[in-house]
């Protein structure tokens, strides 16, 4: 039956016997919808992934600490090792990507060893996180007075934390030194390197 609407007549979509098709409006609503949430999930990931990245990245604050043998008097070292030879400087990156200094003084009666460590931020924590002194040791534990907060393990390792500084110091004299003369010497070495930091 020809109504005579002619040219003029709107185009009625025409959907196939299909009672099930869906409306043209609806599948580009869909279309658009799926592109948002991808957007969205593809957002998400990058966020997550920079949020992780912000964790984990380690900031190595610069310069490192200075040499470490030239903080340290003669007269003081050859207190500790009598017959030493002559102190060698070094330095270090510990596994967080810190920088580190260290001095190694050896001899016949023994060996001392002393680092620095200069700590920033790591994994989103504060240097006085990072540097929160272990007490997992076995052995005798003693709390001294030196820089924010020290310990000194079995007379012959002396840590101590000093603002954003970390100084590690290890005595091995031979086994004639008693325990006092050894903590001395520790304690002794800790505030020399502390009065240059």
């Amino acid at each position: 039956m020809n109504l005579g609407l002619g040219p003029l007549a709107p185009a009625v979509p025409v959907l196939d016997d299909d009672p099930f098709a869906e409306h043209p409006g609806a599948v580009a609503r869909r279309r658009r919808n799926g592109r948002r949430y991808l957007f969205l999930l593809l957002g998400a990931v990058l966020l997550g992934q920079g949020g992780w990245t912000a964790l984990h990245v380690t900031y190595t604050p610069e310069p490192g600490p200075k040499a470490v043998c030239p903080m340290l008097r003669p007269e003081l070292l050859d207190v500790a090792l009598p017959d030493r030879d002559p102190a060698r400087d070094g330095s270090e990156r510990t596994e967080s990507g810190f920088l580190g200094a260290t001095c190694t003084v050896r001899g016949a009666s023994g060996e001392l060893w002393i680092g620095v460590t200069r700590v920033g931020r790591a994994g989103g924590d504060s240097p006085w996180e990072i540097l929160e002194l272990r007490r997992g040791w076995i052995g005798e534990l003693r709390q001294v007075r030196l820089g924010d907060d020290a310990l000194l393990v079995d007379d012959q390792l002396l840590q101590i934390r000093h603002g954003s500084y970390l100084v590690w110091i290890e005595y091995a004299p031979e086994a004639t030194v008693a325990p006092e003369a050894r903590r001395q010497v520790l304690v002794a070495i800790g505030q020399e390197v502390l009065s240059q930091l």
